[in-house]
């Protein structure tokens, strides 16, 4: 059937068309006020007009007068020094008053593309569903986890850090609790716990957890690590190495190898809270909001083209802070990574995935806002916000392109992001940290190292 749409008028840059009135023949231009139609441009307009009847004849005029009309007669009256402030395309049949009328943007306001706001809110639907979905598996995996029954137990001597550390030290307790068939539980409550819904291990106090073996040499019952991101292979058989007492580990041990044999459990363990999500979602959508806002007609035209699709959203995490000023980070062998590597990977994927809009995450806003120009990538603010917060954005986006530390980490695992790209230049060659690192260890197996420069 032939759709049913007429062009009511021009109003402030604006095209309105009406979608209950057929269309009897093509519009006509009318005159563009003080301005003379030159013999090149009525050919144009007129050959643009003929092919958009036959496209309304196919149920498509909307699409022509947005993507193929509009843009040609912009040209045209540049090209002439003719254009006025607006322009008018005009059915001499209908009235701007008659009801149910759509406005379509047109020329002069990108912001305001109907498609754009559709789009944004189907973007945010699906994040929506996901965090909906990871809520909604978390609660019921836990309800039917079943713990071990034995009575030996298992913590971890917890230290400081922030919350990357956090979270390695709980997920490797858990999973060498796991291969020992012991109950893991922790010795002191931690603020951090209160960032996931479902974070329900026990606590026992000190004294109850070592028992007859409180006044024991801590030798006795502490098991530590070989090096911080190394894998130990002898926390497998705890009770070979410790007999049949309860066992604190110490060390970060941040290596995928303590816990990956559980890693449901530990996405699970690791859900975010609701509020947390919540949270997530009114950040990533004023970051989107912006980003629409400044589309120009070209991008809105290619990203709106089949609205299908939607654009693809790649997280990437620039941590710099302390490991770009600090002088004794800097000599162990920590190192930021480069700008090199940030728009080279960059660009990788936004020719790789078309349409993409990147989420920039960061403790260097400013940093960021001057290496990333381009109208694809949003640079999200830090308001002060829970650092679990921008753990979840990451955690949300289909790529992800990492820098350093344990905080994208986490991020990456917690995803479903589909390709992970880390930056294979850290640590520094050579130096001590280098030294305490062991990459198949450290870095995920499916993630990709990628060189500052090819």
């Amino acid at each position: 059937m032939a759709s049913k749409a007429s062009v009511l008028g021009n109003q402030d840059g604006y095209v309105l068309l009406n979608n209950d009135v057929d269309l009897p023949s093509p519009p006509r231009l009318s005159r563009l006020p003080g301005s003379r139609w030159c013999r090149s441009a009525v050919i144009v307009a007129l050959t643009c007009l003929l092919i958009g009847t036959t496209l309304w004849i196919l149920d498509d005029v909307e699409s022509f007068l947005a993507k193929v009309a509009i843009p040609s007669f912009i040209n045209i009256f540049a090209s002439t020094n003719t254009l006025d402030s607006s322009f008018s395309v005009a059915s001499s049949s209908v009235s701007s008053s008659t009801p149910n009328s759509t406005v379509i943007a047109a020329a002069f306001h990108p912001e305001t593309f109907d498609t754009s706001a559709d789009a944004l809110s189907d973007l945010m639907k699906h994040l929506e569903s996901v965090v909906s979905d990871r809520l909604k598996k978390a609660t019921d995996h836990m309800k039917n986890l079943t713990e071990d029954k034995d009575s030996l137990l298992l913590s971890h001597a917890i230290l400081q850090g922030g919350l990357g550390n956090f979270m390695f030290m709980v997920a490797s307790t858990w999973g060498v609790a796991k291969m020992n068939r012991r109950k893991m539980v922790l010795l002191a409550p931690y603020k951090m716990e209160g960032n996931f819904v479902h974070l329900g291990i026990d606590h026992v106090t000190p004294a109850n957890f070592l028992g007859s073996d409180s006044s024991s040499s801590s030798d006795e019952y502490n098991f530590e690590e070989i090096s911080a991101m190394k894998y130990t292979p002898k926390m497998e058989n705890v009770t070979a190495v410790k007999g049949l007492r309860n066992v604190i580990l110490a060390g970060y041990m941040q290596s995928w190898k303590y816990f990956d044999h559980c890693r449901n459990d530990i996405r699970m363990l690791f859900t975010f809270s609701k509020t947390i999500f919540e949270t997530s979602l009114a950040k990533i959508r004023e970051g989107l909001e912006d980003y629409y806002t400044h589309l120009s007609i070209d991008k809105a035209d290619r990203i709106f083209s089949d609205q299908k699709t939607r654009p693809t959203l790649i997280a990437i995490h620039v941590r710099r802070g302390d490991i770009a000023s600090d002088d004794g980070q800097m000599r162990f062998g920590h190192k930021p990574a480069t700008k090199e590597y940030l728009l080279r990977t960059s660009s990788l994927l936004s020719q790789k995935y078309s349409p993409a809009i990147f989420l920039v995450i960061s403790n260097d806003v400013p940093y960021c806002r001057d290496l990333f120009k381009g109208p694809n990538f949003v640079v999200m603010d830090n308001n002060k916000e829970p650092a679990a917060v921008d753990m979840a954005i990451i955690s949300l986006a289909d790529h992800i392109i990492l820098s350093v530390g344990t905080f994208g980490w986490w991020a990456a695992y917690l995803s479903d992001a589909k390709e992970v790209y880390y930056y294979k230049d850290w640590p520094k060659k050579g130096s001590d940290m280098e030294k305490q690192i062991s990459r198949e260890d450290y870095f995920y197996p499916s993630w990709i190292p990628l060189e500052q420069s090819s």
